[in-house]
């Protein structure tokens, strides 16, 4: 029996999936600007603030959850590769998921700075203002970007990531996508 991940990393890794592609809806609604038809700046401006109040919230969410994931990884350890791997597909899932790590912290650490560069408040939980108020709009513009860089990359990181498990499960068959499907024991590989 190869070592898998532990219950409390499943349950993380499959809440992080759901929130991250929920949080990535959510900034698609404050997207570009496309006119103002019969008063409707108005109405895309106000839309707009709830959506970056949402997903700033969600993005402090998923902060928290990535710092439990970091915590039960460094704890638990993880799932052991199948022996007959190739070499080449070990390089690549560890790369895939330190790099689906490193993506998510810049990820937060951007949002976060962007978040309190904002010149409006942005309360998250309905309860705490995230924003300091006094925006230096060149530096709030750079993070902006970075936070998008980031954002398009971790999109691509996850397609390869899905259709890696995907090939795990349907061509492979080597059970490795299946220890993380039955999310609620731990399996054998």
């Amino acid at each position: 029996m190869q070592k898998d991940y532990a219950v409390t990393q499943k349950l993380i890794h499959w809440l992080m999936g759901i929130f991250i592609m929920l949080d990535l809806f959510i900034a698609q609604k404050f997207g570009n600007f496309m006119g103002d038809p019969d008063g409707f700046i108005a109405y895309y401006n106000e839309t707009r603030f709830a959506s970056r109040v949402d997903h700033a919230t969600m993005g402090y969410i998923l902060t928290t959850l990535f710092v439990l994931r970091i915590y039960f990884r460094r704890r638990h350890g993880g799932a052991e590769l199948p022996a007959e791997m190739p070499g080449w597909q070990v390089t690549a899932a560890n790369l895939g998921h330190w790099g689906l790590y490193g993506l998510m912290a810049a990820l937060f650490a951007t949002g976060i700075i962007t978040a309190s560069a904002a010149s409006q408040p942005i309360v998250i939980f309905g309860a705490f203002d995230v924003a300091f108020g006094t925006s230096d709009e060149a530096f709030f513009q750079s993070v902006r970007q970075l936070h998008e860089l980031c954002t398009n990359l971790i999109i691509a990181l996850i397609v390869v990531h899905v259709a890696a498990a995907l090939y795990h499960q349907f061509i492979a068959k080597d059970r490795t996508t299946r220890r993380m499907l039955v999310f609620w024991k731990r399996t054998q590989a």
